[in-house]
């Protein structure tokens, strides 16, 4: 037997499956995000995340908010370390205990240490502290 859900309403169909919301907080950029994240939206993440300028003390990507993420998400975090490193910036990733994405980040064995804040305001902080403005 098969079963088959309703047809979303027209204005559930046209939602974005993705929310991407980007804000700057003293020289640190925070990049939140609501909903699914997978390979057809990733482009939003990466485009808010990688347009940070090169004076940016660093970059925190919330995905406390995230009901889903994949190995394409897990694939652009890596990238985002590198990146934020290669120009001396911080990256903090916000995954509160019990979220979709602490637990792939678990499985996955992304680096331990830059999820450790619950907030993405806690993430911002650790940056400051870790690079002082003006640093």
């Amino acid at each position: 037997m098969t079963r088959t859900e309703p047809e979303p309403a027209g204005d559930e169909r046209d939602a974005p499956l993705a929310e991407i919301e980007r804000r700057e907080h003293e020289g640190v950029y925070a990049v939140a995000v609501r909903g699914e994240l997978d390979i057809s939206n990733l482009d939003l993440l990466r485009a808010a995340a990688m347009d940070i300028p090169n004076r940016a003390l660093g970059l925190v990507v919330d995905l406390g908010g995230a009901t889903f993420i994949d190995s394409a998400t897990i694939g652009l975090l890596f990238e985002l370390r590198q990146s934020v490193a290669r120009r001396s910036q911080a990256l903090r990733i916000v995954c509160p205990a019990g979220t979709p994405a602490e637990r792939v980040l678990s499985l996955m064995s992304f680096a331990p240490e830059l999820c450790r804040e619950l907030s993405a305001d806690a993430a911002i902080s650790a940056i400051r502290r870790e690079v002082p403005l003006g640093a």
